[in-house]
């Protein structure tokens, strides 16, 4: 549905794009952890962090239900209802002093998330099916929104935390005024549409054993990568506001303002994915993973805030790389019945690795010397990813022979 004038398709695209803002502002309360955590000092450190990443976990309950439920209630009511959850929940913990009722606010913040994440992507794929080169600068668009969104967040919670942990989830708030323009601007679809966007072919296509075998394969391997990568950019957002209160390096709104970086320069990365992609085609996810390789080391080795902002910097940049490009390659390798499966797939990946930090950091942290200290533990943990990310250059990088065929696959998506 194609509004007539310039101005309704631009608010309509607005409201289209809207709901993509809130994908990943679940991590923008990092900087009031440190102060949260002086509130609840009997709560283990490893149970505590689980406040900035449990929602991912509740975020799988719904993510593969929503396109179930938008078939009975429309798509638009069911990303307004997951808006409005996310509102909800998301200010809860500035009027309740329990750990339990925080942590379970944000269980269910996930679980508004979950019912509109996957439908953010699927609502392009169905408004723009026939207009691809509008589709492919939509779905650049839509993944430049999580980090814009998540950077306002990081910013105004880092303000509002220096008046107290409370109040900044009062920024959430902010999400109201998203759902009112969604609300108002989004077209109304019926459940045909959506039906006809997910159903299965009469005539079922035998596809060739191999090319299967090399579908799966890329979705594994995708879904794998996906979960370490994750991981390690949002370790960014749960450790270096412990880094810094730990090291002394400067205040919670300091450290509101190295995430805001982080997402800052993810954003552009976003915006710019076409013009990146035009220079490293099929190594862009190489690239993706130097970057993250080059961000966790930096953090690992980090004595001051410059450098700490220089690893939040990179590792912000890295993901837009791989993600983009992950997204991408499965609409062109995986058949339009399948590609919403596969995305959703992708998706969950990325819930497991935002819910896998703490413990991600408490294991790799001790792999290379046991410790008891925070602040070594952290150290090694970054250490540790950096290694691993390594690793997956050299080997993606060998790689790139074997899925040529594959790769060459995917537009060149220019500017």
């Amino acid at each position: 549905m194609i509004k007539n004038t310039h101005k309704e398709r631009m608010l309509m695209y607005g409201a289209i794009l809207a709901p993509s803002l809130i994908v990943s502002s679940g991590k923008a309360i990092t900087p009031a952890l440190p102060s949260m955590m002086k509130s609840f000092p009997n709560v283990p450190i490893t149970m505590f962090d689980m406040i900035s990443t449990v929602q991912q976990l509740s975020a799988l309950i719904t993510l593969f239900l929503s396109i179930w439920i938008a078939r009975k209630i429309s798509m638009k009511k069911t990303i307004g209802i997951g808006i409005f959850i996310t509102a909800v929940c998301g200010i809860m913990p500035a009027f309740s002093h329990s750990f339990m009722f925080i942590l379970l606010s944000r269980f269910a913040w996930g679980i508004g998330l979950g019912l509109l994440n996957s439908l953010a992507i699927d609502a392009i794929n169905i408004f723009f099916r026939h207009r691809e080169n509008l589709r492919i600068r939509m779905s650049g668009y839509r993944t430049a929104m999580e980090p814009l969104g998540q950077c306002v967040l990081d910013i105004l919670m880092g303000l509002l935390v220096m008046i107290n942990w409370q109040v900044s989830f009062l920024a959430y708030g902010l999400i109201f005024i998203i759902l009112i323009y969604f609300w108002k601007c989004f077209p109304s679809t019926n459940n045909e549409a959506i039906k006809r966007n997910h159903k299965t072919p009469s005539i079922s296509i035998l596809l060739p054993t191999r090319y299967i075998v090399r579908m799966v394969n890329v979705v594994l391997g995708l879904f794998v990568l996906m979960i370490f990568i994750v991981m390690a950019n949002a370790s960014v957002f749960v450790e270096v506001p412990n880094l810094m209160h730990y090291l002394h390096l400067g205040t919670p709104g300091t450290a509101g303002v190295i995430i805001g970086l982080n997402t800052i320069f993810a954003f552009f990365a976003n915006a710019s994915f076409g013009r990146i992609f035009s220079y490293l085609h099929r190594y862009t996810i190489v690239m993706g993973i130097i970057m993250i390789t080059l961000g966790t080391f930096v953090e690992s080795i980090s004595a001051n805030v410059w450098m700490l902002t220089l690893g939040a910097i990179l590792s912000g940049m890295a993901f837009p790389m791989f993600g983009t490009y992950s997204y991408a390659l499965v609409g062109k390798v995986i058949p339009v019945r399948y590609e919403t499966a596969a995305i959703a797939f992708l998706i969950t990946g990325s819930n497991i690795g935002s819910f896998l930090v703490p413990i991600g950091i408490h294991y790799f942290g001790i792999f290379l010397n046991p410790t008891t200290s925070l602040v070594g533990i952290i150290r090694h943990a970054f250490l540790v990813m950096s290694i691993i990310s390594l690793i997956l250059v050299i080997t993606m990088t060998a790689y790139q022979a074997y899925v040529k065929v594959v790769h060459n696959r995917v537009p060149r998506m220019g500017n």
